[in-house]
């Protein structure tokens, strides 16, 4: 998707809330990824250090796949394609608004990107 023409103004879109917000899973697995990271510094040794190891074969995966579905939701309900930056700054935002006033992540999905 790209930003419309200058001159055109379409008409609102109104779409229903989406099934499953994506932005939360996005916190869950980058907190998942600090506490996977902190277990593979310490020095567990023998049993524990392989389930650590295990256990980061199934936590991997988790932080990409939401980063990449959460993107597409911000697409999907922003008005712009919005790219790495815009993106980022739609989630530092969002996670701002929830810390400062402690609404739920992603309640409104907003314009994602700049036209």
């Amino acid at each position: 998707m790209s930003c419309p023409p200058a001159g055109d103004d379409p008409e609102p879109v109104t779409r229903p809330p989406p099934t499953h917000n994506w932005r939360p899973t996005v916190v869950q697995g980058a907190v998942l990824w600090l506490l996977l990271a902190v277990a593979l510094a310490a020095p567990l040794g023998g049993v524990l250090d392989r389930a650590v190891t295990l256990l980061g074969l199934f936590v991997a995966p988790v932080l990409p796949v939401a980063l990449y579905f959460d993107s597409r939701q911000a697409r999907a309900y922003g008005e712009c394609s919005p790219g790495l930056g815009p993106y980022l700054r739609n989630l530092r935002a969002d996670l701002a608004t929830t810390l400062t006033r402690g609404e739920p992540l992603g309640s409104a999905r907003g314009q994602a990107g700049e036209c």
